[in-house]
């Protein structure tokens, strides 16, 4: 037959072939390939690095927004705001302290993460084969993971940049309530 024994339509099956006889397969692989598989892990180390210090950034934004969400109600509870449109801007930053804690929590948030190589598949599948294809598996382990993990740290990292900016927002709407609240004076 013409077909090829790899399609799926063929119905013969496909060719194994037999381990070789001789040394060969116990022979090292190739410099190259130990390069590759070396960079792909530190690449993977040093993302897995990175989400790190993003879980660690973003603790220290919930901290602070803690922090910013104690003062202003200290500041609103020792001379709250008389005017109607002051109070308008005093909801608004409790909105923006909301909005501010979701983007944190959002950053903070466990997801799966997958850091290979996982020794249990390596040593099902790969245990008396090539040096090859056992770095092979490695490089495409890490490379699949690798992708799914970037994309982890990029919202992550989207999550924290909003939550600043919303932190801004809700700074300045802070400060405009207690300034003018401490300007216009009246009872304490």
């Amino acid at each position: 037959m013409d077909r090829d024994p790899k399609t799926p339509e063929s119905k013969e099956p496909a060719e194994v072939s037999a381990l070789p006889t001789s040394a060969a397969w116990k022979e090292p692989a190739h410099p190259s390939a130990q390069v590759v598989v070396r960079e792909s892990l530190a690449s993977m180390d040093r993302l897995l690095d990175q989400l790190n210090s993003l879980d660690a950034k973003a603790s220290y934004l919930a901290a602070g927004l803690f922090v910013m969400i104690a003062g202003f109600i200290a500041g609103v509870a020792t001379k709250p705001p008389t005017d109607p449109h002051l109070q308008d801007v005093m909801v608004a930053a409790f909105a923006f302290y909301l909005v501010a804690l979701f983007f944190v929590g959002d950053a903070w948030w466990p997801r799966p993460v997958d850091a290979p190589p996982h020794p249990r598949g390596l040593r099902e599948h790969h245990f008396n084969d090539r040096e090859e294809n056992v770095l092979l598996e490695i490089s495409n382990q890490v490379a699949s993971s690798f992708d799914d993990t970037k994309k982890v740290a990029a919202r992550k990292s989207r999550s924290i940049k909003v939550g600043l900016i919303v932190v801004a927002f809700a700074a300045t709407a802070s400060c405009i309530v207690v300034a003018t609240s401490l300007i216009q004076g009246g009872p304490h």
